[in-house]
């Protein structure tokens, strides 16, 4: 065992030296130490030859992404409450991005971005006999009362797409078929992504955390919540909606419609009468769309037109036991199927009939998809339940996943 006396320094890595220099002097008052030709060394109040540096990586340098391996943000304590806003003023009159407030119980933090999208925050500590009572004194979700027009945390975590699966705050990693555990990135190559949590398709930037929306309802009506979506070859995104407001008087939601997306921002109806969005994928040549319809227990199938319609919608498999949700297509054109309430995966071929299943210890499998270099690894997701907390699970495929294109909108 090492035994460090405390945590020396942090080197973040930046694009435009002096201008990440003025940044972490001018606002956030550190001092400078020293210089290098590539190189800044900071510290506040002068205690330490350097707390922070900032390593110069040039303007072609890419912008940190929110998912992957590595430093998640830098914190600044703060003395007290009255310091914490009047950083918080300061932030705000030089129009730095604010990311969130949040009150975390032991701490009141707020979050905000450099001029690379590196995340930062400044905090104070909470005395512990004023700390709410919550379940654990690092839990607390709320925003800060004095930052009434900020996103809080839990904000913050439906905007980046997490609302929706928060069960993988708290992931475990295993293998389906009992090999040695290992983790890697779930997705790769992400920004910008559109995120399917509301009405509105959410198109969220990694590299700033920003969102703006895609859709504002269709031809004047609102929509239910996007779930589940794909990307074509023109960059577009294909989703449907859930959850619309049934007919008065009702408890059923009434059907929802499968649209198009693209980067221009037309949106486009492909179908409708969906009774339950869920899970798209296309063909490895690009002539087929298969869409899950949870409500009416299919997956169909839809021949592609060169001019990108849709026709001849047909049962491609029927689910009779479980329920179909999250689907993902291989290089060899099968087509997983994650079916909720049975612990399968299941594999059909292109044909329609099963070629293979997998098997979870849980119940409640609701989605898939393909990830590492190879594209080999297949990873699982399931939701809580009161015997499993949600879990991600991941085994090594025969055949490896069929890549699915990037959106080509602008954040």
């Amino acid at each position: 065992m090492i035994n460090p006396d405390r945590i020396g320094h942090v080197v973040l890595k930046v694009r435009d030296l002096e201008r990440s220099r003025r940044f972490y002097s001018e606002v956030l008052g550190l001092d400078v130490m020293s210089e290098t030709p590539n190189m800044v060394f900071l510290a506040s109040h002068r205690r330490d030859h350097h707390e922070i540096a900032l390593l110069a990586m040039g303007d072609a340098a890419e912008a940190p992404r929110h998912l992957q391996v590595g430093l998640a943000h830098v914190a600044f304590r703060l003395s007290d409450e009255a310091e914490l806003v009047k950083g918080y003023r300061e932030l705000k009159e030089r129009n730095v991005p604010i990311s969130f407030t949040v009150h975390h119980g032991v701490a009141k933090s707020v979050y905000f971005l450099d001029p690379d999208g590196n995340q930062l925050e400044i905090y104070c500590d909470v005395p512990t006999e004023q700390r709410p009572k919550l379940p654990n004194d690092y839990m607390g979700m709320e925003k800060l009362d004095f930052a009434p027009d900020d996103s809080s945390f839990a904000d913050a975590i439906k905007q980046m797409g997490i609302a929706a699966r928060r069960q993988l705050i708290a992931t475990r990693w295993d293998y389906l078929f009992n090999e040695n555990r290992k983790g890697l990135p779930m997705r790769e190559d992400l920004s910008p992504a559109v995120k399917n949590i509301a009405p509105t398709g959410p198109l969220w930037d990694e590299h700033t955390g920003a969102t703006r929306d895609l859709v504002k309802g269709y031809q004047g009506k609102q929509l239910g919540d996007f779930n589940d979506l794909t990307v074509d070859d023109y960059g577009s995104v294909w989703s449907g909606d859930v959850g619309r407001k049934g007919a008065e008087g009702s408890k059923k939601p009434a059907p929802g419609d499968l649209f198009r997306i693209d980067p221009d921002g037309t949106v486009t109806r492909m179908d409708e009468g969906i009774l339950g969005s869920n899970g798209l994928g296309f063909s490895p040549d690009r002539k087929l769309l298969y869409y899950a319809d949870s409500g009416a227990h299919v997956v169909y199938a839809y021949d592609v037109t060169p001019q990108r319609t849709l026709k001849n919608r047909r049962v491609f498999a029927k689910v009779d036991d479980g329920i179909p949700d999250g689907l993902a297509l291989d290089a060899e054109g099968n087509v997983w199927l994650a079916v909720v309430y049975t612990s399968n995966l299941v594999c059909f071929k292109p044909d329609g009939t099963i070629l293979k299943k997998a098997t979870l210890p849980v119940k409640k499998v609701v989605s898939l998809t393909f990830g590492g270099p190879d594209l080999m690894d297949l990873y699982a997701v399931t939701v809580q339940t009161s015997r499993d907390k949600g879990s991600l699970y991941r085994t090594r495929a025969e055949v490896p996943g069929l890549p699915i294109p990037r959106g080509k909108f602008k954040g």
